[in-house]
This record gives C-alpha cells, structure tokens and sequence, in this order.
C-alpha cells in the first residue's frame, strides 16, 4: 500500500494492509483523531488501494466513478447530500466491484443527515465501503458508530513531526517547546509557517520571568501578540510553564493556573486587554 508519504501511524499501515491482503473488508469505518495527523490521506490511500484490487487494475481517483468524497458544505454536510450519497450508491459499480465513499469531517453531518445515513449503513451494499473521518466522534450518533468499525489515529510523535518538517525545510528553527505546541499535527505545524521567529522570541522571555519586570511584560503583548491567535499563544506559553516545572521550578505552577483562568476568560468573550493585562500582574505576583 502507498502510505510511504503519510508520517506516522505505523500500527493503522499494517491494519490497513492486512485488511487489503485478507480481503476482510468491512461496509463502514470511522477515521478517528485530531485535525492534521493524516486521517484523509490514509483514507484516500486505503480507496485506491480497495478500488485498485478490486479487478485487478489501478484506477485513479480522480478519475473513477466509483469513488466520492463528501465534504461540508457552509459548515455543515447537509441531508440532501447524504441523500443524493444514498442514491448513488444503489448503482452498481460500473468499472469494478467497489465503491467507496469518503464522508469527510463526517461530524459534522446534521442530526438530520446522520439519519439518512444510517438507513444506508443498516442495510449497505455489499459492493459498498464507506468512510467516516471526523474528530470528534461523541457528535456521531451511536447508531452509527456500532454499525462502523472504528480506527483511532494518534498524533505524529515529536521526533518523526520534527524529521518530515525539516526533511521538507519547512522551518528554520524548531524547539522541542514550538513541537509540543504542534501536539503531533502536521496541519497545525503548517499553520506556524512564518510565525516561528516570533515564537522563539516568546519563549525566550516566558523562559526567564525572573528577569522581566511588569513594564517588560506589558511591551510584549504590543509587540508579539496578536488578538486573533491569542489562544495560541497561550498554549504555547504554557508548554514553557510546563517545561519549567519539570525541570523543578515549581514557582511556575501558580502560572499555570493563571494562564488557564486568562485562556477561559478570554474563550467566553472576556476583555482581551484586561485579560492579559491581569494574567501579566498574576505572574509577577507568583514568583
């Protein structure tokens, strides 16, 4: 199978294949794990591969009438798109003996649309293999996920994420803090590009609080912050947090506590220059 692309998840590779060699297909699995650890590729890969050995030929996606992806639509995948899903798949393959149907971000169905759903996956064609890629899996419902076998994805370990990015030279710098921050999404790293510098600045002076006075502090929400990614930020200050108090600075454990209520508050619509003005007199409060 084609996965020599796809980083990490070597267990979901060897499931996959298996599968392929057995021909022990199921109707219906659920992708399951976070944004940006790959979970649309493998599933792109894992119906080529379905498709392809289905008579013995390579078809490609793009090109097969066999294969659909359904994706949101304003937000949302909609009934009429499952319905017309529903009508298509009735119809016999017409180059194989497959079909295969990729429902991506499939959380995001509508009450409505999941039930239009379910009406295939209780009685699916036995030509049919349907996909359902999502996130969070409680906001399918449980009729749909005990008629799909489910295959949960982990996030890319830090040191196979920091090998594909600078294999790519997709980063200058990378610090084991600007990694923990990725959490093992290569979506999310790519969501960093350009911003690195500044992020190495931010943990160079979140790294010494000692020698920052309130004045320093207030400069850096000027000068580094941005309102828009504030949440960010935050969360990557906080790996800093963490970091500290691994190592036996446990005056950083009050900061993250601070950072926390700061992250909540501003999360319900509090005053962003409040907020972080209040979260910066915390800090130096704690040492």
């Amino acid at each position: 199978m084609s996965f020599e692309g796809i980083v990490g998840n070597n267990e979901i590779k060897r499931l996959l294949q298996n599968l392929i060699d057995s021909k022990n297909i199921s109707h219906s699995y659920i992708f399951v794990g976070k944004s940006g650890i790959g979970k649309f590729m493998f599933a792109k890969e894992f119906s080529k591969e379905v498709l392809g050995n289905s008579n013995g030929e390579g078809i490609s996606l793009e090109n097969n009438p066999d294969f659909l992806i359904i994706a949101p639509q304003e937000g949302t995948i909609k009934i009429d798109q499952i319905r017309q899903m529903n009508n298509k798949i009735l119809e016999k393959p017409i180059y194989l003996s497959k079909k295969v149907y990729i429902i991506n971000d499939a959380d995001l169905m509508t009450i409505e649309a999941q039930n239009a759903l379910l009406k295939t996956l209780e009685e699916p064609p036995e030509y049919a293999l349907i996909i359902l890629i999502a996130q969070n899996e409680a906001k399918l419902l449980t009729t749909i996920k005990s008629r799909s076998t489910k295959i949960l994805f982990k996030k890319i370990e830090n040191k196979e994420l920091q090998k594909f990015l600078e294999d790519r030279n997709e980063f200058d710098e990378l610090t084991e803090n600007l990694l923990n921050v990725f959490d093992g999404s290569i979506g999310r790293a790519v969501s960093f590009k350009g911003k690195v510098e500044k992020y190495v600045e931010i943990e160079k002076i979140f790294s010494n609080l000692e020698n920052m006075d309130i004045i320093d502090l207030f400069k850096v929400k000027d000068k580094y912050f941005n309102k828009d990614e504030i949440i960010d930020y935050l969360e990557y200050i906080n790996t800093i947090f963490i970091e500290k108090v691994k190592h036996g600075n446990f005056n950083y454990t009050k900061n993250i506590e601070s950072l926390e209520n700061t992250k909540q508050a501003l999360i319900r619509n509090a005053n962003y220059d409040m907020s972080i003005d209040n979260f910066f007199i915390e800090m130096k409060g704690n040492e």
